[in-house]
């Protein structure tokens, strides 16, 4: 590259190499203490105060209360690895959001909980989706939230 100028290579650092997510608009804690350091992450875009009494309901029948957890509402997916370098937590569980972004690559069946780098994942359809169906519903409880909490 001897003998280019600088406006000859400039077109190869086009890409964004790094975003500050840093910005706290881009991302609401709902509720929680987050004392069992459990990650709840809605899509904002989906969330309805109505379906927190859903989701309310189905962590306390996990022997969940509201301190044991942060309620997050995330504005996309690509927030997820910025909240997680952020709060170090034990278990994550997404509703209507995949971890399959551009930073990083897993595509995992949902209801279906598994580890990644020592982090306990489930991902779930939508909590609306959910509500409204009662297949759903058992999906998560019996296949996700059961065995992610190691309820018998």
């Amino acid at each position: 590259m001897i003998g280019l100028s600088a406006d000859e290579v400039l077109h190869i650092y086009t890409d964004i190499l790094y975003e500050n997510f840093e910005n706290e608009s881009l991302t609401q804690t709902l509720a929680g203490n987050y004392k069992k350091r459990i990650l709840v992450i809605i899509k904002s875009t989906e969330y309805d105060v109505g379906d927190e009494a859903l989701l309310s309901k189905m962590l306390q029948a996990c022997q969940l209360a509201q301190d044991d957890y942060y309620l997050i509402a995330a504005t996309s997916a690509d927030m997820i690895r910025p909240l997680i370098t952020k709060h170090n937590p034990e278990t994550i569980i997404l509703f209507g959001m995949s971890l399959d972004t551009d930073m990083m690559k897993l595509q995992k069946p949902k209801y279906k909980p598994f580890r990644f780098n020592q982090i306990k994942i489930l991902l779930c359809d939508s909590l609306p989706a959910i509500a409204k169906d009662g297949n759903l519903k058992i999906a998560m409880w019996t296949q996700g939230l059961k065995p992610l909490f190691k309820i018998p």
